[in-house]
């Protein structure tokens, strides 16, 4: 899940960061035809295209399918094909067939294992909070000074003010020593701190109409939202710098709300006192404040706007806004095709193949017993499954911490995709969860299977309420029975043992003959319907609204070439642990073959 989020926090990092760029490129023009107002809002763009992970899928084009390709040969054998999980090796000179494949952010990431990958990803987690509890302190210090050196005063200016112009905030005022020039302080409980000094009748009431304009405006709230987003992206310093132009932007454009409709001796009056109070204030510009003097330096451009300031008229604004929900359309649109594109944690399939994968799981219990990728060629209509052992070892870190199954228990199956997709280097379109009680459903559903059970099985185990008592033979079994098959591990006496790769090798092959024997020369209202009853006793992602297609594309398949790997590698045992590590070698052979 954090994977995820990083990698669309990247995503979201890099488009805000391009539309940062193109509005400063847009600046000399936007400042003269548009405003300071326009210059202030637009960077509210900014930051939600930082912050809402939004995806857009792009239809993809329909998949024609010939009747030649329809029509599969007859084969000669209806046993089910075991491949040995030796790795298919390719010639220096041998061309392999690939599947071209939009740019993904994982392709940069790809040589970095998954452990390391977690260390980046929580160094930012962290950094987003320091950041952003550093902002909390930073204010919360200044705040309680504030309260500590002030006198809270009746000011039935502040009330008149707000009853003219219609606002039901409650503000209360205080005076303090700590501050030169006034400021506007709290976001739910707002209050308008004055320096303690006098202040003649003409410069409170601007500096009332500056403070009340930044309340009704909301401007408080916008630099919150700000710092929100400059500390999830705290390692981007255009973030930052688009920060900073919201306060600069903010001053100005709350100068000219103030201001346009000011005759020249007001304009000069306003003016007068934002420069007694500069040449005054001591105190560095606040975060989550409003001041009405903070910034010497920007001083003469906000002199020079005031003085310039005049009403748009209608046609300016009308574009002014066309034109930023313009730019903030491409710009989400952007987020939403590479979101939709790398951190779905599941692929739209190609049409030419869709890999599922399988967990499997004990109900009542977290821990991952099973997981297989079913990789369906829909255009050859074979099946492919690869059994992953549930002890494989993600990234170098070792340990229990780094299993698979392990990850599965603290993050869900969204990890166990991405570890599927970014370690292992294998394309996962959709998951499904099944759980044993789920699975006794799906077999009853199916009115059971004939299956040969290799061995006599008897084990029982009172902790886990686990009774298994199967005869040796072939046999109709339905959904208890077939529980006791897959849970089965070793008998009570332990003359006959079954290890990790057998019991896999065994789950593959009774998957492989129940879709032998349910599927084959069924008609497509029966497969659908099934499909269906399936979808509805299983936790997935794959849409109901998909299976009238894929019932379509393999209604006339006879499952006979279904193929089973199990996962290239070995068995390590390291400091009391035994750990299945990857042969990547032997896997991106096989994946390129059978899997891609």
């Amino acid at each position: 899940m954090m994977s995820q989020i990083f990698t669309s926090v990247l995503l979201m990092s890099a488009v805000g960061s391009v539309l940062i760029l193109v509005l400063l490129m847009l600046k000399p023009f936007t400042k003269k035809v548009f405003g300071s107002h326009w210059q202030y809002y637009i960077w509210l763009a900014v930051l939600i295209v930082m912050i809402i992970p939004l995806r857009i899928q792009l239809p993809s084009a329909p998949v024609e399918i010939s009747p030649e390709e329809l029509s599969i040969p007859e084969l000669q054998t209806n046993e089910v094909q075991i491949v040995e999980q030796e790795p298919v090796e390719a010639s220096n000179g041998q061309n392999m067939n690939t599947v071209e494949t939009p740019f993904k952010l994982s392709d940069t990431i790809k040589g970095v294992h998954a452990g390391h990958y977690n260390i980046i990803i929580y160094i930012w987690a962290t950094g987003a909070a320091l950041f952003f509890m550093y902002g909390l302190f930073k204010y919360g210090l200044f705040v309680n000074i504030l309260r500590r050196s002030s006198v809270k005063i009746s000011c039935p200016e502040m009330t008149k003010a707000l009853k003219e112009t219609q606002m039901k905030n409650k503000v209360n005022v205080y005076v303090t020593d700590f501050i030169d020039a006034p400021m506007m302080v709290g976001l739910f409980r707002t209050s308008m701190w004055l320096p303690n000094h006098a202040l003649s009748e003409k410069e409170f009431h601007y500096i009332l109409m500056h403070e009340l304009t930044h309340l009704k405006r909301h401007d408080l709230l916008y630099k919150w939202f700000a710092l929100a987003v400059s500390s999830i992206h705290w390692f981007n310093p255009l973030a930052h710098f688009a920060v900073k132009q919201i306060n600069e932007e903010c001053e100005i454009s709350c100068d000219l709300a103030v201001t346009t409709t000011m005759n020249n001796e007001d304009k000069n009056g306003y003016m007068n006192t934002i420069l007694n109070f500069i040449s005054a204030n001591k105190v560095r510009e606040q975060i989550f404040t409003t001041a009405m003097a903070n910034d010497k330096n920007q001083i003469i451009r906000r002199f020079d706007m005031i003085r310039e300031s005049s009403k748009k008229s209608k046609i300016i604004i009308t574009v002014s806004i066309i034109t930023a929900l313009f730019i903030l359309s491409i710009a989400m649109m952007s987020s939403g095709i590479l979101n939709a594109k790398n951190i779905i944690p599941t692929n739209e399939p190609d049409g030419n193949r869709t890999n599922i994968v399988l967990i499997g799981y004990v109900t009542g219990q977290k821990h991952a017993d099973t997981i297989m990728l079913f990789s369906l060629d829909n255009k050859n209509k074979d099946i492919s499954i690869l059994s992953i052992p549930s002890y494989t070892q993600i990234g170098n870190t070792g340990g229990l911490q780094s299993r698979i199954s392990t990850i599965y228990v603290s993050e869900g199956e969204n990890a166990v995709i991405d570890a599927i997709q970014s370690f292992l280097d294998i394309p996962v379109n959709y998951y499904v969860k099944l759980d044993t009680d789920s699975l006794k459903n799906v077999v009853d559903i199916m009115e059971g299977v004939e299956y040969n059970v290799p061995i006599k099985m008897v084990y029982d185990d009172p902790y886990q309420n686990l009774h298994i008592n199967l005869e040796k033979g072939v046999q109709k079994m339905d959904g208890s029975k077939i529980e006791q098959l897959l849970r089965f591990r070793n008998n009570n006496t332990p003359t006959v043992p079954i290890g990790h790769i057998e019991r896999d090798l065994l789950h593959q092959d009774f998957i492989a003959k129940l879709i032998r024997q349910k599927l084959v020369n069924m008609d497509v209202s029966n497969m659908t319907k099934l499909a269906l009853a399936i979808l509805n006793n299983v936790e997935t992602n794959f849409p109901a609204t998909e299976v009238p297609a894929y019932v379509s594309i393999w209604k006339d398949a006879n499952f006979n070439d279904i193929k089973t790997f199990s996962l290239p590698g070995e068995n390590v045992f390291d400091r009391g642990i035994n750990n299945f590590i990857v042969d990547h070698d032997g896997l991106s052979s096989l994946a390129e073959q059978y899997l891609k």
